[in-house]
């Protein structure tokens, strides 16, 4: 295996995804939502001739809904994200693959051509990460030899789900001696907000007329 990348993913099931969207427009919508955002990720992650895509998905989501597409999929193992992040890397070592990298599955600005753009990254630098608007990171990739330095860094004491998650990861990197190049930064949708900013956003580059109505 040359190059691994897992996305972390849920099943789009209603109160279990996008619950801060659904406080805004209620929750079969966030789920609407949700599914749109895991179909991108989806189809713009999957396995080519440059890497092997599996889907890390959480204890509680619905693997059929995975299965019924053809995907390969394992379950996250840990209490917490740094956990389940530490054991995505540990599993990519195991499995031998000379690049691994992990994403998330909200921010559908990240391509395929971004994500061959970092794992040539990979080729350079012996860690790559993509920072979110919200201070958080969308992607984080390590080669082969740093695996278990990266295992290691996301069982530190991170602050997860807030703005310091990104400058808290530059720092322990830097603690380990583990070179970090930085990637563009990007929106991920954690609101309806960020949800009606992102359409805007691709509506301008594309050329289309605000149309808001179309929004969930």
């Amino acid at each position: 295996m040359s190059r691994l990348l897992i996305l972390f993913a849920k099943s789009p099931t209603p109160g279990l995804v996008k619950t801060r969207i659904g406080a805004s427009i209620g929750m079969k919508k966030a789920a609407i939502i949700f599914t749109k955002l895991l179909k991108i990720a989806i189809t713009e992650s999957a396995t080519n001739e440059l890497w092997q895509q599996l889907i890390a998905i959480t204890p509680e989501s619905n693997e059929d809904y995975f299965q019924q597409q053809m995907l390969q999929t394992v379950r996250q193992k840990g209490q917490n994200l740094g956990e389940r992040i530490s054991n995505a890397f540990l599993l990519g070592f195991e499995a031998g693959a000379e690049q691994v990298m992990v994403i998330g599955s909200d921010i559908p600005a990240l391509n395929r051509a971004q994500i061959t753009n970092a794992y040539h990254s990979l080729n350079k630098f012996p860690a790559v990460i993509g920072p979110s608007t919200d201070g958080g990171f969308y992607l984080f990739g390590v080669s082969h030899e740093y695996c278990k330095t990266a295992a290691h860094i996301f069982l530190d004491n991170i602050a997860w789900s807030t703005s310091k998650v990104f400058d808290e990861v530059k720092k322990l990197c830097q603690k380990e001696d583990l070179p970090l190049f930085t990637l563009p930064e990007k929106r991920d949708i954690d609101t309806y907000e960020d949800w009606i900013a992102y359409n805007l956003e691709n509506a301008a580059v594309m050329g289309y007329k605000d149309d808001r109505q179309q929004l969930p």
